[in-house]
Order: C-alpha cells, then structure tokens, then sequence
C-alpha cells in the first residue's frame, strides 16, 4: 500500500494547474488550505468506509468479494439494488477523479508548451473561451487508448505513475527546502504547518515510496524485467523525444521570461 500512496494522493494535487482559471481575489492562502482540507476528508471518509464495511461482513467473506463494498452494502440492507447503487456511485466518482485528471494533464501540456519545454503547438488556445485545444486533445486521445490496454494492465500503470507521482513530491519538497534557505523573504501566501520540518518528513517519505515502487515490482517479477519499468522507459523516451523536438521553440525564449511563463506570471494582469 505504501508502494502505491503517491498514486492515490494524485487526485489532490490538480487544484494548481487550473490556478490561472480562479476567479479574481481568490487568496492562494485559501487554495492552500482547501487542498490540505480536501486530503482530510477523503480519509475521513475512506476510513469511515472501511469501519462500516468490516462491522457488517465478516473480514473473511469481506476480503472474497469481488466488490467488498457492494457485498458489504448488500448484507447490511439485504438489497441487491442498494449494492448496484454503490456501483453506480462508484463509476460516478471514477468519472470525476478522470476530469480532473483530464484537466490537469491538459493545462500541464499546454503550460510547457507555452514555455517552449515541448512543440508550440500544445501551447496554442482556441474557440471562445481560450482553450488549450491541441493539448486536451492530446491527452484525451492517450487516455482513450489506454482504456484498450485492458484490466491487467491498471496494476503496472498504478506503479508506474506511483513513481512519476513521488518524484514529482520529492522534488516539491526539496525545492520548497531550498527556497527556505536561498529566498527567505520570498512571498509565501501558504505556509506548510511546520515549516522545513514537515517537508524534510515529507522528503523521507516520498524517497521511501519511491524506492519501493521501483523495486517491489522487480521483486514480483522474479528477475525478469517487470512491465512497470518498461513502462516508465517508454513514458522517459517520450518525454525526451518532445524535449529534443522543442530545442529550437525553446532557444527563443529567455530562461527569466521562462520561468515567469511556467508559473503564469507573465500573464497576470
């Protein structure tokens, strides 16, 4: 469970790349809070879940279900429709969690881009209401074919993204390490209770998770090379092949003026 709690925290970390679309004199303090907020309820409510589940079914005949949950609700009410309905809230609130996905893969696509790290063209907007055509599309078409993968194929890509995800918090942490240090009097509208303290715990953690889901799947694999790794390859060789692609586009654009556009400061009015 550990090897995969970087995907599973995924979900919450889509709130940053729609900043730019937040209504005028919305405090980044707030945001902040709400993010931290959002994670406190959904383990509320996945462990409440868990407690209602284990004290209407016996863990045994729990753990044999095919949907532990359904069972659970089936036993408890003795309805079958009530545990379809638990199906349907379910798929409901896949449905969400794969907008948001969308959402943030799309405005990830668009804001590199835009600040030439890959083609121009996921940078461009069109239609009415400026949107990032090419890179919602982009990324909806890689998501409708991954769906072609299959059920066996949910596991490894679990792992793989586990991975890309404590990359992307270990980096986040150490980064926030280093500012403290290099930029003390930067302005911060959301400050991590506990300060460097919660990040180095942080750090450790998400190098721990890291670690594991890079070698569980090895370990599983019984020498051989685990699908998971070929996985991770192939989305390194795609990331290179558009990097290498954008050299020109990003040689016309200043590193300063960069870093203004990846954070959206160049746009702010």
């Amino acid at each position: 469970m550990f090897m995969t709690a970087s995907f599973w925290f995924g979900g919450f970390n889509v709130g940053p790349q729609a900043l730019e679309e937040k209504a005028p004199g919305t405090r980044l303090s707030r945001i902040g809070v709400m993010i931290v907020a959002s994670i406190v309820v959904g383990i509320v409510f996945k462990v409440l879940v868990i407690l209602a589940a284990s004290m209407s079914t016996p863990w045994r005949e729990l753990t044999q279900a095919p949907v532990p949950v359904a069972a659970a609700f089936e036993r408890a009410f003795g309805s079958v429709t009530l545990a379809r309905l638990v199906l349907v809230t379910a798929l409901c609130g896949l449905l969400g969690t794969w907008n948001s996905v969308l959402l943030a893969a799309a405005r990830t696509l668009y804001a590199l881009g835009r600040a030439g790290y890959i083609a121009p063209v996921f940078g461009g907007v069109r239609g009415e209401y400026g949107s990032p055509g090419f890179a919602v599309l982009f990324a909806g078409g890689v998501a409708a074919l991954a769906t072609l993968l299959g059920r066996n194929a949910i596991e490894p890509i679990v792992d793989a993204a586990a991975s890309c995800l404590a990359v992307a918090y270990l980096l986040t942490c150490l980064a926030l390490i280093r500012l403290r240090r290099t930029a003390p009097t930067m302005p911060r509208p959301f400050r991590v209770p506990g300060g460097v303290a919660t990040a180095r715990a942080a750090s450790v953690g998400a190098a721990f998770s890291l670690a594991l889901s890079i070698y569980e799947p090895y370990a599983a694999a019984a020498g051989h090379i685990p699908l998971e790794w070929l996985l991770l390859g192939g989305w390194l060789a795609v990331g290179l092949t558009f990097w290498t692609a954008a050299r020109a586009a990003r040689r016309r654009i200043p590193d300063a003026l960069r870093r203004q556009i990846i954070s959206g400061r160049a746009y702010e009015s």
